[in-house]
C-alpha cells in the first residue's frame, strides 16, 4: 500500500511487515494478510524558509556593536568625563546667605560650599571642622 508523506497515521492493523519511504510516499507491506485496517489523516506539508546568512552576520554585528557602546558609554562615566547634571546645573544656583540666624561654624561651612566645595568631605578638608557640638543644635530647636 502507498500512502504519501503528509500523512498521519493514527491507527495501523495488522502491523506491517515493512515501511520505506519511496519517492515522497510510504511504502507499507503486508505478509499473508486478507484484510487491513489504516486510520490516517492529511496534514499540509511545511515549506520551510531559511534565513539568509546576512541576516544572522547583522544580528551578530548589532550585538557587537550595541556593547561596544554600552561598555564605552560606562567606562567614561566612571572615569568622569561624562557627567550628570541636574536641569538648572550647579552654576546657576544662588545661595543667600543669612548671617544674623548662623554662627561662626555655620558660615565657615557656607563659605566653603561657595568656593567649590561639592561633597562633605571636601567641606571638612576646606574648613578644618571635624565634629558638631550636639549642645548648640538642642539649644536652637524650640521643643514645644
Amino acid at each position: 500500500m502507498l500512502l504519501p508523506t503528509n500523512v498521519s497515521i493514527s491507527y495501523m492493523y495488522p502491523q506491517p511487515s515493512n515501511i520505506q519511504v519511496v519517492g515522497g510516499f510510504y511504502n507499507i507491506t503486508f505478509k499473508h494478510v486478507n484484510g487491513i485496517t489504516i486510520l490516517y489523516s492529511f496534514y499540509p506539508k511545511l515549506q520551510l524558509t531559511h534565513s539568509s546568512d546576512n541576516d544572522e552576520l547583522y544580528f551578530i554585528l548589532g550585538l557587537v556593536i550595541s556593547n561596544a557602546v554600552l561598555l564605552s558609554v560606562i567606562f567614561l562615566l566612571l572615569r568622569g568625563k561624562i557627567r550628570i547634571r541636574n536641569e538648572k546645573g550647579r552654576d546657576d544656583e544662588i545661595i543667600e546667605v543669612v548671617n544674623d540666624a548662623l554662627d561662626e561654624r555655620d558660615t565657615i561651612v557656607l563659605e566653603a560650599i561657595k568656593m567649590g566645595a561639592s561633597t562633605l568631605a571636601d567641606i571638612v578638608r576646606q574648613t578644618k571642622v571635624r565634629t558638631i557640638c550636639l549642645s548648640s543644635l538642642y539649644s536652637s530647636i524650640d521643643f514645644s
